[in-house]
């Protein structure tokens, strides 16, 4: 009855299922999770090894095209609080655009882990060798060059900068009567939607929380800078659904 939606607004069930599922589903790892646990248990340390020993070579290629600082490194983080085969590139010292490099190394059939405006991270595995690591460094360097500017100051993202405020109970919310108004008119409303930018895919407003200014405007902003804006009714922004006023 539920896939019939014979008793459910298909619409609604929809909206509820997106509500409580992840922005990231990885169904093939979780299939696999035993054979890459047996793997990591007998070759582990030398896989790891390989791939940090590939990770700090095509650090190294890349960097020294670049006077300024553009890796993140284990050293700029206190012990043990960043993953050594993580592979972040700080484009923000470039003056550049994530999510305009992640269009320009998908076209050449390179896909990352995550974009936005001032990082990239890069799905860096024990599967890569160093031929991949090779070919990744003599397709982004070219990209770089070209889509370099002035250095800016990095921005904080807007999933971490917003305080919410409160202003129903999210489930008298959800189930409330609601209403799609312009985005103009969202302003002061309470929100009947989870909205969340991805990346980071961390929720800006939740039901029940007020749409305020910084809200609007900034989730419209990170939609023009090319980041996925989840969950949203109206994903393209113009539009706000609100709890319908009494």
């Amino acid at each position: 009855l539920l896939a019939r939606t014979e008793l459910l607004s298909a619409e609604r069930l929809e909206q509820s299922f997106e509500t409580t599922h992840t922005t990231s589903p990885a169904g093939a790892p979780l299939a696999s999770i035993d054979g890459v646990r047996a793997l990591l248990q007998t070759r582990g340390e030398e896989l790891l090894g390989q791939l940090l020993e590939n990770i700090h070579r095509f650090k190294e290629t890349v960097q020294a095209e670049f006077p300024l600082p553009i890796f993140l490194y284990p050293s700029d983080f206190p012990a043990g609080r960043f993953d050594p085969s993580k592979l972040v590139l700080r484009v923000q010292q470039l003056g550049a655009s994530g999510v305009d490099i992640e269009e320009d190394l998908q076209k050449e059939g390179i896909r990352v882990e995550m974009a936005d405006r001032d990082t990239i991270v890069f799905l860096a595995t024990i599967a890569d060798t160093a031929a991949d690591f090779e070919r990744l460094a003599d397709v982004l360097i070219p990209i770089l060059k070209k889509r370099q500017e002035q250095r800016r100051e990095s921005a904080t993202a807007l999933s971490w900068s917003v305080i919410p405020q409160k202003a129903t109970s999210m489930r008298d919310a959800y189930f409330a009567k609601t209403e799609m108004v312009a985005a103009k008119s969202a302003v002061g409303r309470i929100s009947a939607d989870l909205i969340a930018p991805y990346p980071p895919g961390v929720a800006v407003v939740a039901p029940g929380e007020v749409l305020t200014e910084q809200i609007v405007s900034g989730l419209q902003a990170s939609r023009a800078a090319g980041v996925r804006i989840a969950y949203a009714t109206d994903s393209t922004l113009a539009g706000f659904r609100v709890v319908t006023r009494s």
